[in-house]
Parts: structure tokens; C-alpha cells; sequence
């Protein structure tokens, strides 16, 4: 078999595993709350309230995780807004804190420039929560510096060390031994460089910072 259909292949499939393990808690909640409302006691109003309660948490887990990753892999018109896609990014994350910070000129920006800037965003949101455990805070700041766009996004855990190894991921991408855990960072990495994007990092121990360059 041609090795660039194989690789396809291989990418198509793992991208599909991928999406489907971030939604399955998601789905078995949905099923889960719907069995307890069709067969639980129709009477015990607690019950009732609990299965609700289940079903509306989980579907709005799955309508957030939708919206950042349609962002991220697919044509989404949330790109076009700063504001939606902080929105969206804020509940995807659920635990973690998200604080984002963007000069004014973003505000006013260029429609096709403010998408590929969320559209990286998303990007390094899935890859940066999927990639490394117990992130407490997640900073993304915007900046303008002559005609170059900086994005720098920073993750934090204030009591562990963070692992290093997403920069080493990042740093050298590799097609080969690709895995539903490491697809998220490879297609990250496709992306920066579809869109001929510098990196650099800031490693300290509970601190990683990525800075990015467009």
C-alpha cells in the first residue's frame, strides 16, 4: 500500500478514535439518565430530579466539547468571535480556570486572521488539556507587535509539576507510533505548520508556557 494512503488511513482512524473516546462519558451519561427516566420509579420524585439532572449535565458536556472541537478540526462560524469561542473554551474546560487576555485591535480585526487565531486556539486548548494531567489555570494572551500576531498560552499547577513531555512532542512531530492519546498533538502540529507558525517554549517545573508566532 502506498505509504501516504496508509498514513491517511491511520490518521483518519486514530482522529476518529479520539473524538469518539472524548465523547463517550458524555453518551453514557445521556443513556444512563434517559433508563433511569424510562425505567425508574415514576413516583419517587428524587429519582426523577437525579436522572434530569444526569441527562442535562451530560448533554451539555457533549454540546461543549462539540463546539471547541468543530472549531479546532472542522468550518466553524464561532471562529469568526473572540467572544464565543472564550465562551466555548471556558465550558469545555469545566475544572480548569481559564483567565484570556487580547490587545483592542483584536477586537476589529480581520475576519480571516480572527479565525485562524481561534482556530489555533482550539487546537492547543484540546491538545493542552488532553496532553497533560492536573492543569489548574490555563492564561491565553493576545498580542500585537508591528505586523506579527503573538499567542501565548500558559498552564499551571500551583502544588505539581507539570510534565515535559508535550514539549518534546510539539518540539519534533513524528508520524510514526501515532496513538488515539498523541493524534490531538500531531494535528496541532500540522496545523502551525500549515499556517507557517514559530514556537517556542518556557518550561518551570509547574509552569509551561508555549509562545506562538504568526
Amino acid at each position: 500500500m502506498n505509504k501516504n494512503i496508509k498514513n491517511t488511513l491511520l490518521i483518519t482512524e486514530l482522529i476518529s478514535g479520539r473524538l469518539l473516546h472524548d465523547f463517550a462519558n458524555s453518551m453514557n451519561g445521556i443513556m444512563f439518565g434517559l433508563e433511569e427516566l424510562e425505567a425508574g420509579d415514576k413516583t419517587d420524585t428524587n429519582v426523577q430530579k437525579e436522572a434530569l439532572s444526569l441527562l442535562k449535565e451530560s448533554s451539555d458536556d457533549l454540546i461543549y466539547k462539540h463546539k471547541v472541537m468543530k472549531q479546532a478540526y472542522s468550518s466553524s462560524a464561532d471562529n469568526r468571535s473572540f467572544d464565543q469561542t472564550k465562551m466555548n473554551i471556558e465550558n469545555y474546560l469545566l475544572k480548569i480556570k481559564l483567565s484570556w487576555k487580547a490587545d483592542a485591535c483584536f477586537l476589529k480585526g480581520e475576519v480571516s486572521l480572527t479565525e485562524k487565531i481561534n482556530k489555533i486556539i482550539s487546537n492547543m486548548v484540546i491538545t493542552l488539556a488532553s496532553a497533560v494531567a492536573e492543569v489548574e489555570r490555563m492564561s491565553i494572551f493576545l498580542s500585537q507587535v508591528g505586523d506579527r500576531t503573538l499567542l501565548t498560552m500558559q498552564i499551571l499547577n500551583e502544588h505539581k509539576p507539570l510534565s515535559k513531555s508535550l514539549v518534546e512532542k510539539l518540539s519534533e512531530k513524528k508520524d510514526v507510533n501515532l496513538d488515539t492519546k498523541d493524534i490531538s498533538i500531531y494535528m496541532t502540529c500540522l496545523l502551525l505548520e500549515y499556517y507557517n507558525t514559530k514556537m517556542h517554549f518556557t518550561y518551570k517545573n509547574n509552569l509551561l508556557e508555549i509562545g506562538l508566532e504568526l
